[in-house]
């Protein structure tokens, strides 16, 4: 059985416990909290800061097959990779792709550099979108009228921040996995967002225009190739006037949208990351169908949802799922296909409020609406109890 290492146990974490989870690995996670939202879900949890070289930490990742950093931490992605490149140890991360697309600054130069498709750069009329360059997620991003408004919050961001264009769509997500000369892309992801930028909702397959598409993943593959990419990276784009213009990329596990490709196609991410840095010959099913998974995929959906509480049943950003309890990994639950949630927590117990993330799948749109609104109902039945 394979032994993963995952190092991180906030959002990309427990993307990665369930995902190793549903491909039959057995997951150790690495966290100073030990109350981390993962450490329900891996089958073993070591607590000790990853960021601080010690024999505890050699001694783990040296019984990995497949250590799988699951933070943004730099300290921590810096010894990983520098304990990985002095001992041989199996990293599926490469410091190098993800210093460049850590910085929107820099990620955003290189898409220009290779004429791909983008929102402009400090364009003469608004509305604009100003966004940190080194912050991943939502975190400091807002929507400004005025250029003056623009540079202001630009400002009160310090560092380099990004003025941009706004611009009017939906946002898509399409993951990378693979080494330089090597790469396949996955199943493309819509991501909803709310009044706070933040992801509350993923839904695959997506219906967009062929060509787009196509443009998209060629796009995606031609950065990976030029950060070195070695594991996986998400590309970030929006559908504007029938063009995917790509907003970021990230050489880093992503949360939510893989969760989302497994339940839709069958293709689990972290089993090709670990198929990769075994060395062994790709086990996803890739390049078949206009989602790049192989058959026919089901309608499938990924939800953040906060129940209890003045809101009763309502969606939320990813964000708040980073501060949950120990997540319990359920099928069935409230009629959801599958659930974490800390719902089996004294605090999160019933009417007292609770945090969750729902999967679900159907053979089409209409049954999948149907299934979630049902799932709804039974949420706001449960907190009422």
């Amino acid at each position: 059985m394979t032994r993963i290492l995952i190092v991180g146990g906030r959002l990309q974490g427990t993307e990665a416990a369930y995902l190793a989870q549903k491909a039959g690995f057995h997951s150790i996670l690495i966290d100073k909290d030990p109350g981390a939202p993962a450490s329900g879900i891996a089958d073993r949890t070591v607590v000790l800061d990853a960021s601080v070289e010690s024999g505890a930490l050699a001694s783990e990742l040296h019984k990995a097959d497949v250590i799988l950093p699951a933070t943004e931490n730099i300290a921590v992605l810096s010894l990983l990779s520098g304990l990985a490149s002095r001992h041989g140890l199996p990293l599926a991360f490469s410091l190098d792709a993800y210093g460049i697309t850590n910085s929107k600054r820099r990620s955003d130069a290189l898409i220009h550099e290779l004429a791909l498709p983008a929102p402009r750069y400090d364009p003469p009329e608004g509305p604009y979108v100003v966004k940190p360059s080194g912050a991943s997620g939502s975190a400091g991003v807002r929507r400004c009228e005025t250029l003056a408004e623009a540079q202001g919050w630009a400002r009160a961001l310090g560092g380099e921040a990004v003025i941009q264009e706004y611009l009017e769509g939906p946002s898509y997500s399409l993951e990378v996995i693979g080494r330089p000369g090597q790469y396949r892309v996955f199943a493309l992801t819509e991501v909803h967002v709310g009044g706070d930028h933040d992801c509350c909702l993923v839904t695959t397959p997506c219906d967009v225009p062929a060509g787009a598409l196509a443009r998209l993943r060629e796009g995606a593959l031609l950065l990976a190739e030029r950060v070195g990419l070695y594991g996986i990276m998400d590309a970030e784009a929006i559908l504007h006037e029938g063009e995917m213009k790509l907003l970021e990329i990230d050489a880093r596990l992503p949360s939510q949208t893989p969760a989302a490709v497994l339940a839709s196609t069958g293709v689990n991410m972290v089993s090709e990351l670990c198929a990769l840095v075994q060395g062994q010959e790709a086990i996803g099913r890739h390049g078949a169908g206009p989602q790049g998974g192989g058959g026919e995929a089901r309608f499938a959906s990924y939800e953040n949802i906060v129940a209890g509480g003045p809101g009763g049943v309502r969606a939320a950003g990813e964000h708040v799922m980073a501060d949950a309890g120990p997540l319990r990994l359920e099928a069935g639950f409230c009629g959801a296909d599958e659930a974490m949630t800390d719902a089996h927590a004294p605090a999160g117990a019933g009417g007292g409020g609770f945090r969750g993330i729902f999967i679900n799948a159907a053979d089409s749109a209409e049954a999948l609406l149907e299934k979630r609104e049902e799932m709804h109902r039974r949420l706001e039945e449960y907190v009422k109890r």
